[in-house]
This record gives structure tokens, C-alpha cells and sequence, in this order.
């Protein structure tokens, strides 16, 4: 990422995101801009994680590899699903560009039986989130997949973890949820205006509703940015809907659809997670299936 690719996420006028993502990633990029001008060497932009776990009937994995050649069959890929979901890949986390990439390549070799993907992350962008759930589901037809969420899956994160045929906490304090559509806007008008610098807004003749929802909403009138806001709600609801058919859903709150946020065993209680397993555990399992299948 460099300062201007920095700067765009920051002053885009619409970013949907989980509020988890703003409070941990915003610290980062003032970071990142303080030091951008001295760092001689510019940070890297992270790839995808990915190693291949060769398994075994006793123990469910005997040795790991991070090359695709010469895996045996059967093999397990794991794809690492960490930090603020973006897009494209940055330096603080790989982008669902890229990790869609990788999701199609380890199904496209014949030797892996499952994808295993190993989450943490609060949530992010709706930018490429559906192309990356919707890849998954679709690997899901070929392969074995598993999502072994270990500290949180929330928001996005479990638009993209209900997209497998399975999906696990690997802790009983891992938090699960935050199912919703959200935005958060910054008004600098009155700061700029203290400053000396005015700021004017104009639109093409034929123009004249761009971006209205947005200006709307900043003097007050949010309603046309909320109905923005639930049709892309609705789509991640019923996705996830239709990925979790035994989802226990409140009739009065319509949680968890509501963002409401649980710990591992509540989320199993109502469907939205299959259970808790240990990273081994779940690799065990993973490997019965695919030796089920095959």
C-alpha cells in the first residue's frame, strides 16, 4: 500500500464496514502515513497463506508443506483468512482478490481433497466479499471445505465462513456474528470551515442525485442511505439463510441477523456455527470426510 492507496481508504465517501475494522485498522494507516516518509525500504504487500497438510488415517496430518507439487492425495490446503477484509491486499491483510485466486487454485489440483480456511478478522469491505463467499460455495461443490475461525469471525467474515460445508470456533471464547450492513461517515465540514476552506459540491445537469444519499445522511437524512444499506443487508442475510438452512432465527429481534454478536457455544446453540474444534480436531475431521468421499 502506498500513501495514496492509504489515503483513498480513508477518504472514500462510502466505505461499508464492521466498526471493528474502523477502530483497528484507522490506527494502522495513520501509523503506516507517519513513517511513510521515512522508511527507506516500502512494507510489503502480503500474499496468501497458504501450505498443504498431508494427511493421515491415525492422526489427521503427519507433515506440511507450503509447496503445491508433489502433494500427496488427499491433502489438505489451508488458507489464512486474517485481519480487515479488503478487496485487494494491502499490508495489513490479504485481499479476497487474492484469496479467491488461491481458493481455485489448490481445487484445481488433483491431490487436494479439502480446503481448510484458518479466520480471525472483525470483518471489512463489501467490495469482493460475495465474489470470495460465492467462490467457496462453489469450490464446495468439488472439494471438502472447512472454516476454523480462531478469535472472531464477524461481519464479512461469516458472509465468507458460511459459504463452506463446515465451520468451527476454535475456541469457546471466540466471538461469532455481527451479521449486518453498516456505515460509518465522518463530517469535516464545520472543521474545514474553522479552517478557512469551503468546500463545493456540483453535478452534471443530468447528474443531480449522485451521491445524494450521502449529503442526505451528513445534514441529517439518512433514510435513502439506510434503503442503500438494506438491499445489501438483505443479500448478506440471505446468504447467509440459505448457507445455514438450521439457523435459529429470533422471531421478535431476528437475531442473529440483527448484528448481534455470541460466544462459540451460543452461536453452535442456534446453528450459526457447527461447533468447537481444535485445530487438530478439525483437521481430523476434515480428512474423514474427504477419505468419506473419495
Amino acid at each position: 500500500m502506498n500513501i495514496f492507496q492509504a489515503l483513498s481508504i480513508l477518504n472514500q465517501d462510502i466505505w461499508l464496514v464492521h466498526e471493528s475494522y474502523l477502530t483497528g485498522v484507522y490506527p494502522m494507516v495513520m501509523d503506516y502515513l507517519s513513517k511513510a516518509s521515512t522508511e527507506k525500504t516500502p512494507r510489503k504487500i502480503l500474499e496468501p497463506e497458504c501450505y498443504y497438510i498431508v494427511g493421515d488415517h491415525a492422526t489427521g496430518f503427519t507433515a506440511a508443506s507450503k509447496t503445491a507439487s508433489n502433494v500427496p492425495k488427499n491433502s489438505i490446503a489451508v488458507i489464512e483468512v486474517k485481519g480487515p477484509i479488503t478487496k485487494d491486499s494491502t499490508c495489513f491483510s490479504v485481499g479476497t482478490r487474492e484469496l479467491t485466486q488461491a481458493t481455485y487454485a489448490a481445487a484445481e489440483n488433483p491431490n487436494v481433497g479439502g480446503i481448510m480456511f484458518i479466520t480471525d478478522t472483525g470483518g471489512g469491505s463489501v467490495a469482493g466479499t460475495e465474489t470470495f463467499a460465492r467462490a467457496i460455495n462453489e469450490v464446495s461443490q468439488v472439494k471438502e471445505t472447512l472454516v476454523l475461525a480462531e478469535d472472531m469471525i464477524a461481519s464479512a467474515g461469516v458472509w465468507i465462513g458460511v459459504s463452506a460445508h463446515h465451520l468451527f470456533a476454535q475456541n469457546l471464547t471466540t466471538q461469532v456474528g455481527s451479521i449486518g450492513t453498516a456505515i460509518l461517515l465522518t463530517d469535516v465540514r464545520e472543521k474545514l470551515k474553522k479552517d478557512g476552506i469551503t468546500q463545493h459540491y456540483i453535478t452534471a445537469p443530468d447528474s443531480d442525485v449522485k451521491n445524494a444519499e450521502y449529503y442526505q445522511a451528513l445534514d441529517g437524512k439518512p433514510e435513502a442511505l439506510k434503503q442503500q444499506l438494506g438491499a445489501i443487508n438483505t443479500v448478506f442475510q440471505d446468504w447467509v439463510k440459505s448457507n445455514r438452512p438450521n439457523l435459529k432465527i429470533d422471531s421478535k429481534t431476528k437475531a442473529p441477523l440483527n448484528g448481534a454478536m455470541y460466544a462459540a457455544t451460543q452461536a453452535a446453540d442456534i446453528g450459526l456455527i457447527d461447533g468447537v474444534k481444535t485445530y487438530t480436531e478439525a483437521v481430523q475431521f476434515l480428512h474423514q470426510q474427504i477419505l468419506n468421499q473419495s
